[in-house]
């Protein structure tokens, strides 16, 4: 180690990554401002927020008018989210909230929808809030990954969202034009308006794609795989790109490396016992499951096939994130050895998967110490103190240690570095090419 790296290494001390001797020395001091930071402080940022200001929050910079909506050409009154939604909970997301059930019974973009209900899936949706805490202002702080300059950003919204105007002026019923839930869950509706507010208005929705959404929620580098006519799977990566004039575009760029079914399967197999996001697309016109529909792989395993010893079946458990889709395997041993499928999920042999399935989306989901958030349970004045108190608990019993020096987990995939500069330039679209 060189000695320039030994001592000027201050900027990486507080995230773990300076060298072992002073990450040992100077641990308790690190580990004490981030525990301060993210539940002491946290705790004291609700309780301002139950006493402060009551003025509403305007957002100047995505304002609620025409500018924010493109060529949106139906009457529209912007309605306040927080006043309207009907969730009773104080925390946007929290324990008790199915978030894919809730995708699920919701309307609007699919691939924003399914984007939401893979992170969920893996509960690290909370990291996208700044606060879980509704605030009686309607001023929410979300953040998102830049690809293109690689870096989170804070996104600041108020809770207005745009609604039919005649529903409300006949009914008073809040009913929103883009994105619609059971219960108008607020989550939703401010993930839909950071997501709006980063392409440039409500109108650019319709060009997201789900493989980038995965990245700007979880800061990772998207993974694809793509089915080739002789069977074999290429990986590429997903990269973002800003043009001169400030529009974003997706780039596929491949690496050269090529993996059989075999591989394939031991491959997702790692990344399921990692519990990173995976996702399916263009499924098969002949398989009965939706073309232009995004699934998310649950779980790749091997199960006891027969009473021979060393004969295995390999499964993947598979569900659709937007609603809930009747498919049965056609094979008897997978009905046999995984039972019946609930109405969300359902599991297939490999060998329908891999004549089923176009492209595999990867993303790992964040684990260091900034992915950590303060939680809140229930809504007494007592609440944000005792929640204080826990998190601090669990986050010196090894929570901390754990976020901060050793938040990077690895899947060997063999040789994944890239040696070849074949671009395939998709536009924005992805799941449209």
């Amino acid at each position: 180690m060189s000695f320039q790296k030994l001592v000027c290494c201050w900027a990486d001390l507080l995230y773990g990554r300076a060298c072992c001797l002073w990450n040992c020395i100077f641990a308790p001091c690190v580990l004490g401002v981030w525990s301060f930071s993210i539940y002491c402080c946290g705790c004291l940022r609700i309780y301002a927020s139950r006493n402060g200001s009551s003025s509403l929050f305007k957002d100047q910079t995505f304002p609620a008018s025409a500018k924010s909506l493109g060529d949106h050409d139906e009457e529209v009154v912007w309605l306040r989210a927080t006043k309207y939604a009907r969730t009773k909970s104080l925390q946007l997301v929290h324990d008790g909230l199915d978030v894919c059930a809730v995708c699920r019974g919701a309307s609007g973009e699919a691939w924003l929808l399914s984007a939401v209900a893979s992170v969920a899936a893996r509960g690290s949706l909370h990291h996208l809030f700044e606060s879980l805490e509704r605030t009686a202002r309607g001023k929410y702080i979300l953040r998102l990954f830049d690809g293109a300059h690689q870096r989170w950003q804070r996104i600041t919204l108020d809770d207005r969202v745009p609604c039919e105007r005649e529903a409300y002026d006949e009914e008073k019923r809040f009913k929103p034009i883009f994105l619609n839930s059971k219960d108008n869950d607020l989550f939703l509706l401010l993930i839909e308006k950071a997501f709006a507010k980063v392409l440039g208005g409500y109108h650019r929705l319709k060009e997201g794609s789900t493989a980038w959404a995965l990245s700007a929620m979880t800061g990772d580098q998207t993974r694809i795989f793509v089915r080739a006519e002789d069977g074999s799977w290429a990986r590429k990566e997903l990269e973002e790109e800003l043009d001169d004039a400030g529009e974003r575009s997706l780039s596929l760029f491949g690496t050269g490396v090529e993996l059989s079914p075999e591989v394939l399967f031991e491959v997702l197999r790692k990344y399921c016992l990692l519990e990173s996001v995976l996702c399916a697309a263009g499924a098969s016109a002949s398989s009965g499951l939706h073309p232009k529909q995004t699934y998310g792989i649950l779980d790749v395993r091997k199960v006891p096939a027969g009473l021979k010893l060393g004969d295995w079946l390999k499964v993947v458990q598979m569900r659709h994130l937007a609603e809930a889709t009747p498919w049965r395997s056609r094979d008897p041993e997978v009905r046999e050895a995984m039972g019946v499928d609930d109405e969300t999920s359902f599991w297939m042999s490999w060998e329908e998967f891999l004549a089923t399935w176009r492209t595999i989306a990867v993303v790992d989901l964040p684990s260091g110490i900034e992915s950590l958030r303060f939680q809140v349970t229930g809504g007494s004045p007592l609440a944000p103190a005792v929640a204080c108190l826990g998190g601090c608990t669990r986050f010196w019993c090894g929570l901390g240690c754990r976020h901060l020096y050793c938040p990077y987990r690895v899947v060997q995939m063999g040789d994944a570095s890239i040696c070849s500069e074949e671009r395939t330039v998709l536009g924005f679209g992805l799941e449209k090419e």
